[in-house]
């Protein structure tokens, strides 16, 4: 039940992930998302939503000329591909690393919940009044240890989930 509990907390906050959103229509001008987006883009695994849902991961990455897309591997060939942005729903990559910031900090602080309210029981034990041992739970420790066990769960799923960047064309 206990770890249960952890699990469940863990996937509500990792559920959606961290992102950043750029849309197109919304944006200061075409050129300047271009602009950022062909720079971002080089050397990624971009995954390519069409406006039909049709979806491909382009390896080395992607970039756009003229309003159109062109895949960097390809374009080196004589076999190019080209893909119209009129037909092109979003694009996105992910940066794994940079999910691991949050997934600390998230994992930290379930860790410590987690000590506070028992759910990683420390006990420490000791002798009362008439000599007989008896084992209490003591909270800082078990506060202590779900830190630790936090930082490196949250860090662990943060690296999974990734830092994704997400690009809504035709929205």
């Amino acid at each position: 039940m206990k770890i249960s509990f952890l699990f469940i907390a863990f996937s509500f906050l990792f559920l959606e992930g961290c992102q950043s959103n750029y849309i197109v229509n919304k944006y200061y001008s075409k050129e300047e998302l271009y602009k950022n987006f062909n720079a971002s883009c080089i050397d990624k695994n971009v995954k390519i939503i069409l406006m039909n849902d049709s979806s491909f991961i382009v390896t080395g990455g992607a970039r756009i000329s003229n309003d159109t897309l062109l895949f960097v591997a390809q374009e080196k060939n004589s076999n190019a591909v080209f893909v119209p942005l009129s037909n092109v729903k979003r694009i996105s990559y992910n940066k794994r690393w940079l999910g691991i910031p949050f997934g600390i900090l998230t994992g930290a602080v379930l860790g410590t919940l987690a000590g506070a309210i028992g759910i990683i029981p420390v006990y420490e034990t000791h002798s009362d009044i008439s000599g007989v041992q008896t084992q209490t739970i003591e909270t800082g420790g078990a506060m202590l240890v779900g830190i630790g066990v936090g930082t490196v769960i949250g860090g662990v799923i943060g690296w999974l989930i990734g830092y994704n960047y997400i690009y809504y064309f035709n929205r």
